[in-house]
């Protein structure tokens, strides 16, 4: 696939996987993020950078996007 131009290589990824290849991936980072706050005490900033966002607000944006409450607020319910 590396030869391919971008445009291809996108509509090949959606029509496979039903999302685009932005959304799979942030999907993933998502995940993990939700995993290290389920079961570690890094901060918001940490565990942005560790899934890769520069910035804990790249992370925020995201995460809130996918699942319509911040990190912060999906770890405060679960310490509940």
């Amino acid at each position: 696939m590396e030869h391919y131009n971008t445009g291809y290589y996108s509509e090949w990824f959606k029509k496979n996987m039903s999302v685009s290849a932005k959304e799979y991936i942030q999907s993933l980072r998502i995940d993990r993020a939700k995993q290290l706050l389920l079961n570690t005490d890094f901060s918001i900033l940490q565990i942005a950078q560790l899934v890769g966002y520069s910035h804990n607000s790249a992370l925020t944006r995201v995460f809130k996007s996918f699942e319509d409450i911040t990190p912060a607020q999906f770890r405060r319910n679960l310490r509940k």
